[in-house]
């Protein structure tokens, strides 16, 4: 299975073209965009678009998958076959703040089996910590609706188009990613003066 990995910096700037050439064995098959338009509906798009193979996977920018990742949501997507599969996501704290009652806003946890249909909780999904064959899901020229750049949801009208048009999601439990919680996002909730920096 050959693999591309497309990096969408959506920085003004172009600011993490030092971060990807630091990244030990970063050669031809990390590939790095710029975006400059703010909004993750406008990067998403822009990584779809550039993408050549088949599936296109989504990891957030916050997020960490071990190296069996990608392998594991293909063989649950082959052993299903749905258009779209979803693995947990894991929250952890990147300091020393436990995430305690934040953990359901930074986890995703669903209590079935391997390889079962989840297409009843695509309201719940999002796109991060997935996979989807791009040819029956993300065919449209920008399939995340860039008027949503600002407010959010972006991924969440994508999901429920698909399910209006018979594409079905399943669960892909062994392709656990760990989404790290900074302890300012930890934070924003607790102390008024957070919210106003």
């Amino acid at each position: 299975m050959e693999i591309e990995i497309i990096v969408v910096d959506n920085s003004p700037d172009g600011n993490a073209r030092a971060a990807i050439a630091s990244l030990p064995g970063a050669g031809p098959a990390v590939r790095l965009l710029n975006e400059p338009r703010p909004g993750v509906a406008n990067a998403r798009n822009m990584g779809v678009a550039a993408a050549r193979g088949r599936w296109v996977a989504f990891l957030d920018d916050d997020e960490e998958a071990e190296p069996v990742w990608i392998a594991r949501l293909a063989a649950a997507a082959r052993r299903t076959g749905a258009d779209a599969v979803f693995g947990p996501i894991e929250a952890k704290s990147d300091g020393d703040q436990a995430i305690g009652w934040f953990s359901p806003y930074f986890s995703r946890a669903i209590d079935r089996a391997d390889g079962c249909d989840i297409t009843d909780l695509a309201a719940y999904l999002g796109t991060n910590n997935s996979m989807f064959d791009r040819l029956r899901c993300l065919d449209e020229a920008e399939p995340f609706n860039p008027s949503l750049n600002e407010v959010g949801g972006e991924d969440s009208l994508l999901l429920k188009r698909l399910v209006m048009n018979g594409r079905r999601f399943a669960f892909a439990a062994e392709a656990v990613v760990v989404e790290w919680a900074s302890v300012r996002r930890l934070e924003l909730g607790l102390h008024p003066q957070a919210q106003n920096s």
